[in-house]
């Protein structure tokens, strides 16, 4: 089954999945609604989610940086469509912040990405500035976008395999098989 990143990813949990590359986003509003996305994804079925995203879209302001940065989340819980997951809508809030702060330091988050100088770094950051993101999400995140990071040993154990690289490691493949058990995955959750 084909589909674009990040809608309906498993990143590696189906050795049947055909991730096709992610649009890159175009806007601060879209690298931060793809982030939203990872985080308010975790725990969810993709279906779910899917058929919710315009109701998410709507109850967290359009993900508009500016206003998400100053929306009380108790305010943001109780509007129509919302998740009702206090933890996730917080750290919504925060992310927004920390998004402002990103800006304010460098103009632009693609600009803050495109200073990151690998893939590992860009996961710990990540994990570092915003809240509600482990490693799995990091890299989910990254994926999810068609990020630029590809490291040399990355590039060694996914020659030959159609699926974008952060699958095919994250599985632990060499281009097929049976994906191998995620020890990450429920330390982001």
């Amino acid at each position: 089954m084909s589909h674009r990143a990040p809608w309906e990813c498993s990143f590696a949990k189906e050795e049947r999945s055909r991730c096709l590359p992610a649009k890159k986003p175009r806007s601060d509003r879209e690298y931060f609604e793809v982030l939203s996305l990872c985080i308010l994804q975790a725990g969810l079925s993709w279906a779910s989610v899917r058929r919710s995203w315009p109701r998410y879209r709507s109850a967290f302001l359009n993900f508009e940086v500016a206003k998400l940065a100053h929306a009380a989340p108790a305010a943001l819980l109780r509007r129509p469509g919302a998740l009702r997951n206090r933890r996730k809508v917080a750290a919504l809030v925060a992310n927004a912040q920390e998004f402002e702060r990103i800006r304010a330091e460098h103009g632009t988050f693609a600009r803050y990405l495109r200073a990151v100088k690998s893939e590992k770094d860009a996961c710990t950051i990540l994990q570092e500035r915003f809240r509600h993101v482990g490693p799995y999400t990091a890299e989910f995140y990254l994926h999810a976008w068609g990020g630029p990071y590809m490291l040399p040993e990355r590039r060694r154990l996914t020659r030959g395999c159609s699926r974008p690289a952060g699958c095919c490691v994250r599985a632990g493949m060499r281009g097929s098989g049976p994906p191998a058990a995620d020890p990450q995955r429920s330390a982001d959750s």
